[in-house]
């Protein structure tokens, strides 16, 4: 198929776009590189640089002629949508209805959308949260997602085009760089290889589902093969603490510190683990990678990109 991945320089979309041409798809990327960066792709993927809040998008759908669309451009960082909601709106809402405009304009058939379910399910939800929670975001960031969640299923169906959201838990794996809103394991590890503590934010006792990016490929090429439709979430169905992220990276490291601690950073749910019971049914999937493999490729990795 001819394939288009919007935040296709991003830390998930550009390695999915490396699997899509593997797997024999030609593959197009739409990323504004605000976050993303255009040396993660391969040459095999054609770049467009196009903010999709505000950019022409119509001329990379006209020249990708996608037949299936992966959604994955956002404002993805909790801390940036508390300070600027607006911003988190125009990117991850009105961001996504743009997309969608020119999905039902170019015949798009297929629409994979990468919603959050870290952020969208609140605290009061029963752990592992099932895809039935209703949404209770705590954050403009988890609000934005449940938003656009709303405007996939109301704009897809009268176009005719099939969809599917991926709720996905907390993705780390080699290739994130730790910064930002990138993800804790990464910048744990970024700041053991220097010899530095590690910052914790708060007590360190919240929790998160984290789940490998080898797992999250595998599911977005299973929804592609089997033309799933529906709302799924991805994640492990085990909780972590953030102290024992430290500890599982720390030993990766080689790193024999203590962390410090801050603030808790307002928005952020204090727990989050996800059911994902209806992906194992459904599409055959369930996350593979034991979290202490995956913490030891992550931080092996960025300490050989460190090395070159």
């Amino acid at each position: 198929m001819n394939i288009l991945v919007t935040g296709g320089a991003g830390f998930i979309g550009a390695a999915l776009a490396e699997r899509l041409v593997a797997a024999g798809h030609r593959v197009t990327a739409i990323d504004d590189c605000s976050t993303g960066r255009a040396e993660r792709l391969g040459s095999g993927v054609a770049l467009h640089l196009a903010d999709i809040a505000a950019g022409d998008l119509d001329a990379a759908f006209r020249s990708a002629a996608p037949d299936a669309v992966v959604h994955l451009a956002a404002m993805a960082s909790i801390a940036e949508s508390m300070r600027a909601p607006e911003r988190c709106v125009a990117v991850n809402v009105c961001g996504t209805v743009r997309v969608l405009r020119q999905c039902a304009k170019h015949g798009v058939r297929r629409f994979v959308f990468g919603s959050t379910g870290g952020a969208l399910y609140g605290d009061s939800a029963p752990f592992p949260t099932p895809e039935s929670q209703p949404a209770a975001a705590v954050s403009p960031y988890g609000a934005s997602k449940a938003a656009a969640e709303l405007f996939v299923a109301a704009m897809c169906a009268p176009a005719g085009i099939r969809h599917t959201v991926l709720r996905l838990g907390n993705v780390y794996g080699p290739g994130v760089d730790g910064t930002g809103g990138s993800g804790v394991v990464a910048a744990f590890a970024r700041a053991a290889l220097d010899g530095k503590p590690p910052a914790i934010c708060g007590d360190g006792m919240q929790t998160r589902d984290y789940v490998h990016l080898d797992d999250i490929l595998d599911a977005h090429l299973r929804v592609i093969d089997s033309g799933r439709d529906g709302v799924f979430n991805l994640g492990t169905g085990t909780q972590r603490t953030v102290l024992e992220v430290f500890e599982t990276v720390a030993g990766a490291a080689g790193y024999r510190g203590v962390p410090t601690h801050g603030p808790a950073r307002p928005g952020e749910a204090r727990r989050s683990c996800l059911d994902s019971e209806r992906a194992a049914r459904l599409l055959g999937w369930t996350a593979c990678v034991p979290f202490t493999e995956g913490v030891g490729r992550t931080v092996r990795a960025l300490a050989e990109a460190r090395a070159r």
